[in-house]
């Protein structure tokens, strides 16, 4: 069987396997786009594979792999592709999911993004991400999330379509213009008017600090203000955070209650732009400055999977971030249909709860396109995007980030031709 993601297979333990079997792997490569940055960096074959533990122990010989825990059974085989001998069988793997623990309630929403490459380290670049992880089946066992409902009821508009909590917000105009002071209240009035209570920001480029914060506090919005990390590295944000604290100073009385968290970085591990442990200094250090300054609330950071497995430290030293902020697409995931979105999200949530200590997860971007090139059974049509997005939220409880309110022109179209199409107002 073919495993589209390498966090699929992991620290396999168990019994024997009696029948032939072909692994397949395949590991994302950061800094390549989407499609592009698949590689097949494995193959085994065995007939018949003695243990799994030896396969890991040979992958692990040849790539350096860190695994996740897994379990796996055998399956009748199935009709293998032209391209397949015949005797492939499929495996069916799902991560071992520790009993669920509360992170505590200073969590509260999350945050999501779809990012695109013409952007500078400085702007909020929006980044639909292709997650790292697989499309395995998952638990009924998944944390629910601190800003979750307590009756876990989804809410939704007046033609029944459902409201995610948040949505991702970028001030650029189609040209890549900035918008004026006035054409980010009319944005985030529309925001306002369908119920959605709070806004993902990427960056403070633009002069957001100032178009964007007193538009959102008028309109009873709260934000989720991120600091975007790119090529100039983690230093690159220091004058936006000093920026978002002589704002509150200054013009919000010190009041900090206008946001909901605050994200460092977005995908900056995953673009490539530092190391996990640099991040990981970084955060620490604008926390303790972001303290000093009077913000209370949640610090994070937004990644794919992968970025948590490689760099786990990220996500389990308890002094960096507060909760799990994870990125996940499920159109990047060629195994997934669009109703199968919300099975996707949880997956992934549960992986990550497997590498973080079962620390609280969030997902802080995921979305689905209207318009692009069909990747797998993931083919984007705005039928397709309203069934992902209703898979979506039913399964998050309308607790994530959805990526995006509207298209995003100023992007360039990307390998699948989706980057510009995430874009979901039609529903509305």
């Amino acid at each position: 069987m073919r495993f589209q993601n390498l966090l699929s297979i992991a620290v396999i333990s168990g019994s024997t396997m009696a029948l032939p079997i072909n692994l397949h792997l395949f590991k994302r490569i950061p800094g390549f786009g989407h499609d592009s940055d698949i590689k097949n960096l494995d193959s085994i074959s065995a007939t018949p594979l003695p243990t799994t533990t030896s396969v890991v122990q040979n992958l692990k010989a040849r790539q350096d792999i860190v695994y996740e825990t897994v379990y796996v059974t055998q399956e009748q085989p199935t009709p293998a592709p032209d391209n397949e001998d015949s005797d492939v069988v499929t495996v069916t793997v799902g991560i071992n999911q520790p009993a669920a623990t509360s992170e505590p309630a200073a969590v509260t929403t999350s945050d999501s993004t779809s990012s695109d490459s013409t952007a500078s380290d400085s702007t909020t670049s929006d980044s639909s991400t292709t997650s790292d992880s697989s499309s395995s089946s998952t638990s009924d066992s998944v944390a629910a999330t601190p800003s979750q409902s307590s009756d876990n009821t989804a809410s939704s508009n007046t033609n029944g379509f459902p409201i995610p909590d948040t949505v991702s917000y970028s001030p650029y105009n189609d040209d890549s213009s900035c918008k004026t002071s006035d054409e980010v209240y009319n944005d985030l009035s529309k925001i306002a008017s369908f119920g959605i209570s709070s806004i993902r920001v990427y960056g403070t480029d633009c002069n957001s600090i100032s178009t964007i914060e007193p538009n959102a506090a008028k309109l009873g919005l709260k934000i989720n203000q991120g600091f975007w990390i790119g090529p100039s590295g983690v230093d690159s944000i220091d004058s936006g955070v000093q920026d978002l604290i002589n704002w509150v100073k200054n013009e919000n009385g010190g009041d900090w209650g206008l946001f909901t968290t605050l994200t460092i970085g977005n995908e900056a591990i995953y673009g490539g732009f530092v190391d996990g442990s640099t991040l990981l200094s970084k955060i620490k250090s604008v926390k303790s400055t972001l303290r000093s300054a009077g913000w209370s609330g949640s610090v994070t950071t937004a990644e794919p999977p992968q970025s948590y497995i490689d760099f786990p430290d990220l996500c389990t030293d308890t002094d960096g971030i507060d909760y799990v902020g994870l990125n996940a697409h499920p159109y990047f995931d060629a195994n997934s249909a669009p109703a199968d979105a919300g099975n996707f999200l949880l997956s992934q949530i549960e992986i990550a709860q497997s590498t973080c200590n079962n620390r609280n997860v969030q997902i802080t971007e995921t979305g689905y396109p209207s318009a692009g090139n069909t990747n797998g059974k993931a083919v984007p049509t705005k039928d397709n995007q309203a069934t992902a997005i209703k898979s979506i939220l039913s399964a998050m409880k309308n607790n994530c980030v959805l990526f995006t309110l509207y298209d995003d022109k100023w992007k360039t179209p990307g390998p699948y031709n989706v980057e510009q199409n995430f874009g979901f107002i039609d529903l509305y």
